[in-house]
C-alpha cells in the first residue's frame, strides 16, 4: 500500500499496522515540538527552560506524571505562569476542558 495516493484504494485493503505506525509518527511529531514554538510568555519559557523542558512532550509528562511539581518549586513560576501553561495548552487544543489530553497515551 502506498499512502502517497491512499485515496485509490478501498478502505478495507489498508493494513490497520501501516495505519497504526503512521499515527504514531505523527504523534510524536506533534510531542517532540519545541515549546518555545508555542504562544508562552518569555517567563514561562524561561522557567521551562530552567527544570529542562523543551519539547511538548516533557511539557506533558510534567502535568501528567509530575503535577507540575518541578516547575511549583522553581521560584518565579507564579500563578501567572500556570495560568499562560494552561491557556496556551487550551487555545492549541493540547488539554481538554478537564486538563486531560488525546496526548497523554503517547507518553
Amino acid at each position: 500500500v502506498s499512502w502517497g495516493n491512499i485515496g485509490n484504494f478501498p478502505a478495507d485493503l489498508v493494513d490497520c499496522y501501516e495505519l497504526t505506525a503512521l499515527v504514531l509518527e505523527f504523534m510524536m511529531k506533534i510531542l517532540l515540538q519545541p515549546v518555545y514554538k508555542f504562544d508562552f510568555n518569555n517567563r514561562v519559557l524561561f522557567g521551562l527552560c530552567a527544570v529542562d523542558i523543551r519539547t511538548l512532550k516533557d511539557l506533558l509528562v510534567e502535568i501528567k506524571v509530575f503535577k507540575m511539581y518541578h516547575l511549583r518549586c522553581f521560584r518565579g513560576f507564579g500563578t501567572k505562569s500556570f495560568e499562560n501553561v494552561y491557556d496556551v495548552l487550551h487555545q492549541n487544543d493540547i488539554l481538554d476542558e478537564n486538563n486531560d489530553s488525546y496526548l497523554f497515551e503517547f507518553i
